[in-house]
């Protein structure tokens, strides 16, 4: 099987992605993600430009009529024969010698990059590889990065602390056009939320730093 990255531990998380949104926008964004969750639908591709944007999008709005859009994104811990062994939120973090994938879906169509600064201070895109673009992914069509079957992310064991960054945009979201409100984070059971607030004539971008420590 392909090893694609070697990271770390997830031993805490930026306090400003603490803050919980608003109890009738989650239960909406979270019956949305199981229903697409259940409906099995993935067809998430690399595409090596930005000439590649996804057209739909599925707001959430509130009872005052604001918008707001979200993404989930899960640990799928697997086996060394590729067979799914747990589904868990991020807090939740990792063992030694682990292969993973992890399940995004959101609400908007976004382009996906994973990057990694490790304990030098070098920052690399490791997902998909450096220069090979960015994961396409549609709105309610969720994707299991790496997208191969048989490729897996996979902790080995080192040094030092690193942070993993993941990064999901609607590829609108330039400029001015970047919603720059707070994203709020909530871990659940089987994943964790994200979910921001979008004005009109605005897009989501949300950015996740995870640090990451090696023991």
């Amino acid at each position: 099987m392909k090893r694609l990255a070697y990271l770390a531990l997830v031993v805490a998380l930026p306090a400003y992605a603490q803050q919980a949104p608003k109890p009738e926008v989650l239960a909406k964004f979270s019956q949305w993600t199981k229903n697409r969750i259940a409906a099995e639908s993935s067809n998430a591709f690399i595409a090596r430009g930005v000439s590649d944007v996804p057209a739909t999008t599925t707001a959430i709005t509130d009872a005052a009529g604001v918008d707001y859009h979200g993404a989930y994104i899960a640990i799928v811990g697997a086996d060394t024969e590729g067979k799914v062994t747990s589904v868990r939120p991020l807090k939740a973090g990792f063992r030694t010698g682990e292969r993973f994938k992890l399940r995004a879906l959101t609400t908007f169509g976004a382009h996906v990059v994973i990057e990694n600064i490790n304990a030098s201070g070098e920052r690399r895109q490791i997902y998909p590889a450096e220069g090979a673009g960015v994961v396409v992914l549609n709105s309610g069509s969720y994707a299991l990065l790496p997208l191969g079957a048989k490729e897996f992310f996979e902790f080995t064991r080192a040094t030092g602390q690193e942070l993993l960054i993941i990064s999901l945009r609607d590829p609108r979201a330039v400029g001015g056009a970047a919603s720059r409100q707070q994203v709020l984070r909530v871990d659940e059971k089987d994943g964790t939320t994200f979910i921001q607030e979008v004005a009109k004539g605005t897009f989501p971008v949300i950015f996740e730093p995870i640090r990451l420590e090696h023991r």
